[in-house]
C-alpha cells in the first residue's frame, strides 16, 4: 500500500501528505491537515471513513477534495450515501489483496440501486469468479475470485507450502499462476 498511497503520487507530480498518529486517530485533527495542507485526494479504509464522517470538521474537508480512494475493506452502500451527502468528491473502490498489488480492480462507486462493487479489473490484471473445480461460474452466479496478470506476487517468502495453496495454475492462461484470494464475488 505504500507504493500506491506515495511512490505513485510521487510519480504523478503530487506532494504526498501523511497524519500522524493524533490525525488518524481524531477526525477533527485529520480534518486540519486536509485544510492546512490543501490535499485533493485522500486514501481510507472504508472502516476509517465511516469513523471521521460522523464530525462535522471532517466532512466540512471532505468537501473540498476532488476525489477519495477506498481500499482495503468491503464499501458499503450507506457509507457511500454518507459520502455523497458530504462532499461531490470522487469516490473510488479499489480491489485486491497484498499478494495481487494491492489494487486489482476498481470503480467510482456510486452506491446507485443500494449496491456497489468492486469494479472491473485494471489493466494487465485478471479476476475470475471460479466455482470448486475451478471452473467459471454462470454470470449473477457466486464463486470465489482469483486473480491473475502481471500484478501476481511470486508467492510468500520462505513459505512453499502456503505459496503451493494459494497460487495455483491458470487454466485459462497455461504457464501462468493466479492468486486464490478466498473472497467470494459474482
Amino acid at each position: 500500500i505504500f507504493i500506491t498511497e506515495s511512490l505513485l503520487a510521487l510519480a504523478l507530480g503530487k506532494c504526498v501528505v501523511l497524519a500522524d498518529e493524533e490525525e488518524m486517530l481524531l477526525p477533527h485533527k485529520l480534518a486540519e491537515l486536509i485544510e492546512r495542507e490543501a490535499v485533493d485526494t485522500a486514501q481510507f479504509t472504508p472502516s476509517r471513513l465511516q469513523m471521521c464522517m460522523g464530525n462535522d470538521a471532517f466532512c466540512k474537508a471532505a468537501a473540498k477534495l476532488s476525489s477519495t480512494i477506498l481500499v482495503g475493506e468491503p464499501l458499503t452502500p450507506h457509507l457511500v450515501s454518507l459520502w455523497r451527502g458530504a462532499t461531490r468528491a470522487k469516490l473510488y473502490n479499489m480491489y485486491g489483496p497484498t499478494e495481487a498489488a494491492v489494487y486489482v480492480s476498481g470503480v467510482e462507486a456510486s452506491g446507485e440501486e443500494g449496491r456497489v462493487t468492486i469494479g472491473k479489473p485494471l489493466q494487465n490484471c485478471r479476476v475470475y469468479v471460479l466455482d470448486g473445480e475451478r471452473r467459471r461460474v454462470m454470470p449473477t452466479a457466486r464463486g470465489e475470485l482469483y486473480l491473475a496478470g502481471v500484478c501476481l506476487a511470486s508467492g510468500y517468502v520462505g513459505r512453499p507450502d502456503l505459496t503451493a495453496a494459494a497460487f495455483v495454475d491458470d487454466p485459462f492462461f497455461p504457464g501462468r499462476r493466479m492468486y486464490r484470494s478466498g473472497d467470494c464475488g459474482r
